[in-house]
């Protein structure tokens, strides 16, 4: 009679351990209600064991970029482009080009890059991208034809030129979502951008070289572009920015290169004697005031200096003698008065001198003829007086000697003439009494 009772009590325990079992099963094989959503589980899948993901969790990692309540509003640009992931994810046969909230360094990056064409996208037909440019489709975003990785897949180079905008007065959209671009070193648009440049740039500290030029910017440059400490390349040319060039650009040391031609910049050019690697400085084209710093004759590296059509007063600096490597100097169509300086003369590497078109007084310094580099000499429509020096003749690569609109006088030194190179020499021909001028002014 024992042995039956403990029988049935073993009975009883197996049947109840056999029914918590199957509760388990049922509440572990229950849907999650976050998955009642329309979009299908992302990642089918033969294998049990395997994790199934919601739309949810991919929101849960995008957020990081973006903000979550936008993907409430379907319409939004967030949301088409996280449903252009999960089509593709249902669509995807190979479950190694299945992107998951899990693989967030190659979701994240390309969830913004996506939001970035949709929001210069206006037809609502996602594939209408494709068409545009076939790579789009391609899992990696190291693959798309304006963006460039590093060995370890991270975007570094970013350059638009107008993909998908076929009307020059559609105006190129930045999202903030491209701050997920953390690693990102070069940033060049055509789009055209308009209004001020957006305030996600500025959140690019790794940034090497921004490139915005020839678009629509109408605003003043900000201070943050103090943030780009890494910066050696700055090209804002030919748009229509305001203001002054901010002092804080002196904090950017890496600088080799700025451009910042064709705007209408004004106030002064600021102190860049803390860039000691500048090699090329261009503003030509604004309506810059004021005298010309001496501090320029500290940039020992500079090679290239454009300051043309501004309305530069007083002075050319002498300190503009120290630029040993200069090779262009470009200060024509400005209000600069004074003598030339003499100091000019020790830039040996010199091939381009433009002071035309001044009210520079006194005469052409005879030291001139030590430029034994020089291919351009343009001294026209300025105040001049004295004779050419002769020394002029020792410019053996000469090709431009332009001198008329001054107060020149007595002939062309002898063997000016012979000067093997020369294709054009203009001058007052009456008071210089030309003989083989190209150009007689009268």
């Amino acid at each position: 009679r024992k042995r039956k009772m403990v029988i049935g009590i073993v009975a009883v325990c197996i049947i109840l351990v056999a029914g918590v079992c199957a509760l388990v099963l049922m509440v572990k094989s229950k849907p999650s209600s976050s998955s009642s959503l329309s979009n299908p589980p992302t990642s089918p899948t033969n294998n049990d064991d395997e994790i199934v993901y919601t739309i949810d969790d991919y929101k849960q990692v995008l957020s990081s970029v973006t903000n979550f309540e936008l993907f409430e509003d379907p319409t939004s640009v967030q949301s088409r482009a996280l449903n252009y992931i999960l089509e593709q994810n249902n669509n995807n046969n190979n479950q190694d080009d299945v992107l998951k909230p899990s693989d967030a360094s190659i979701l994240v990056p390309r969830f913004a890059m996506l939001v970035l064409l949709f929001s210069n996208n206006n037809n609502d037909n996602n594939n209408n991208i494709m068409e545009q440019d076939e790579s789009i489709t391609r899992k990696s975003i190291c693959d798309w034809t304006f963006l460039s990785c590093n060995q370890d897949e991270r975007v570094e180079s970013f350059e638009w030129v107008s993909l998908l905008n076929d009307q020059e007065e559609e105006p190129f959209v930045l999202p903030n979502e491209v701050m997920a671009l953390s690693h990102l070193k070069m940033l060049a648009i055509r789009g055209p951008l308009t209004g001020s440049i957006p305030d996600v740039v500025y959140e690019f500290s790794r940034l090497e070289s921004l490139v915005l030029s020839d678009n629509n910017l109408q605003s003043t440059l900000s201070d943050k572009i103090a943030n780009l400490s890494r910066l050696n390349n700055l090209d804002l040319s030919g748009n229509q920015l305001t203001g002054s060039i901010p002092t804080q650009i002196n904090e950017l040391q890496r600088l080799t290169h700025v451009n910042l031609f064709q705007n209408q910049l004004s106030g002064t050019i600021p102190d860049l004697s803390r860039i000691p690697h500048l090699k090329h400085f261009d503003v030509h084209e604004n309506l810059l005031t004021g005298s010309l710093p001496s501090t320029l004759g500290s940039l020992a590296k500079l090679t290239f200096l454009r300051l043309e059509q501004n309305f530069f007063t007083g002075n050319i600096p002498s300190a503009l003698g120290q630029l040993q490597v200069i090779e262009s100097i470009t200060l024509n169509s400005n209000d600069l008065e004074g003598s030339i300086p003499s100091e000019l003369s020790t830039l040996l590497k010199l091939r381009f001198l433009y002071l035309d078109q001044n009210q520079l007084t006194g005469s052409i310094p005879t030291q001139f003829g030590s430029f034994l580099e020089l291919k351009r000499l343009h001294l026209h429509e300025n105040e001049l007086t004295g004779i050419i020096p002769t020394e002029l003749t020792r410019l053996t690569l000469l090709e431009h000697l332009l001198l008329y609109e001054n107060n020149l006088t007595a002939p062309e030194p002898a063997g000016i003439c012979e000067l093997p190179r020369l294709q054009r020499f203009e001058g007052d021909c009456e008071m210089l009494q030309c003989s083989c001028c190209t150009l007689c002014k009268p």
